[in-house]
């Protein structure tokens, strides 16, 4: 159980809501639309028990396109 909003997962950490926050509509469908669209290799989504497991961490090839880290560097240096 966490409860720390910065907490950083690790793989095979499994994800999940408990309680009455597990039981909103918005949830669910959260969960239903992950499910039908498909989810990264990164992650598992298990949307019958309202869970998500990280298989990996996500790399940089995960993004889907280039990505240059020059100029974020050079933007938040200022």
């Amino acid at each position: 159980k966490v409860n720390i909003p910065s907490y950083q997962v690790a793989i095979g950490d499994e994800i999940m809501l408990a309680g009455k926050d597990a039981q909103l509509a918005a949830i669910k469908e959260t969960y239903k639309v992950l499910a039908d669209r498909g989810t990264p290799d990164w992650m598992t989504v298990a949307s019958e028990k309202l869970s998500i497991k990280i298989n990996r961490m996500p790399m940089k090839r995960d993004i889907g396109y280039t990505i240059e880290e020059s100029l974020i560097i050079e933007l938040y240096s200022k």
